[in-house]
């Protein structure tokens, strides 16, 4: 199955007549998250792996859900990344939004594997490899296990 032609379920927390159009997924960039995440493994060493898997998550999540970059970069485990039963939402409160208002989305169905394997193979392996443990919450680690620098989310998703 093609994961590429899968409808990821784009709902925005503040859709409107004027959001409607840049709700919508984009088809290029949730292929090129998934095919990042499926390539992850032939790279030649752990961080690279790490980074490869990391990177296309995270694409593959701005393709389905319109977050602003500050909301993306912000998303912690336990506060604003959720866990409810088998799935996983983003709950971002309302005085952490440029719009004021609450974001209350499901992770995407998709996605959910990804996020999975994201959290038990490649963030806590860089976390272990890096010495940093369990240090943070932060949901985007760096290659060095520190949460990423505004910079470096920026080189991401350029």
């Amino acid at each position: 199955m093609d994961l590429s032609l899968c409808i990821f379920n784009a709902g925005s927390a503040q859709a409107g007549p004027a959001k409607a159009a840049s709700s919508r997924p984009n088809r290029k960039a949730a292929k090129l998250g998934l095919d990042l995440m499926e390539n992850a493994n032939d790279e030649t060493t752990q961080l690279r792996r790490f980074k490869t898997y990391r990177d296309g998550l995270m694409i593959g999540l701005l393709a389905s859900r319109q977050l602003r970059l500050r909301n993306l970069a912000g998303l912690t485990l336990d506060r604003t990344l959720v866990q409810r039963g088998d799935g996983w939402w983003i709950q971002i409160l309302a005085a952490e939004t440029k719009t004021k208002n609450a974001i209350e989305l499901p992770w995407p169905d998709i996605l959910v594997p990804h996020l999975d394997t994201y959290l038990a193979d490649h963030r806590s392996v860089i976390a272990e490899l890096c010495g940093t443990g369990t240090a943070s919450d932060a949901l985007w680690l760096s290659m060095y296990g520190s949460p990423m620098t505004s910079y470096g989310r920026k080189l991401v998703t350029a």
